[in-house]
């Protein structure tokens, strides 16, 4: 068999209102397991995915509003999330371990919801949320 160069390419037709993103944070290969942890960075404010969108004059940017991070080994480890709780104009994320339930500061935002044990990530269209809040 001879190799060809080949594109994988992504478009979508309509963006819903909420994208869910799932890393593959698993490997089964030759009966190994492991757990992937590249750290992945991606933004809490302003996913653009203008680039990926067939529709002409669609607004395509998204904002984050809820994580679910897996910490720990392929074999054991323990969840939890962050989420966004929106009132009023204003935003506030919190952090549900368990039964346990914390805000996070303003100042760790970046730090704490950004991170390597991120797992699944929830988006909003902007322009289903920006009559509710800012990010």
């Amino acid at each position: 068999k001879q190799k060809t160069t080949a594109t994988k390419q992504l478009e979508l037709y309509k963006l819903p209102p909420i994208i869910v993103i799932q890393f593959k944070r698993f490997s089964h290969e030759n009966g190994l397991h492991q757990k992937i942890e590249t750290f992945v960075k991606y933004p809490i404010k302003e996913l653009n995915l203008n680039a990926f969108s067939t529709a002409d004059q669609q607004e395509a940017i998204y904002d984050l509003i809820a994580t679910s991070n897996h910490i720990g080994s392929i074999y054991g480890g323990h969840y939890i999330a962050y989420a966004m709780h929106r009132m009023s104009n204003k935003s506030k994320w919190y952090r549900f371990d368990d039964s346990c339930v914390t805000r996070v500061k303003s100042e760790d935002l970046e730090q704490d919801i950004v991170s390597q044990d991120a797992y699944l990530l929830f988006y909003i269209k902007r322009d289903i949320l920006n009559p509710l809040v800012t990010v």
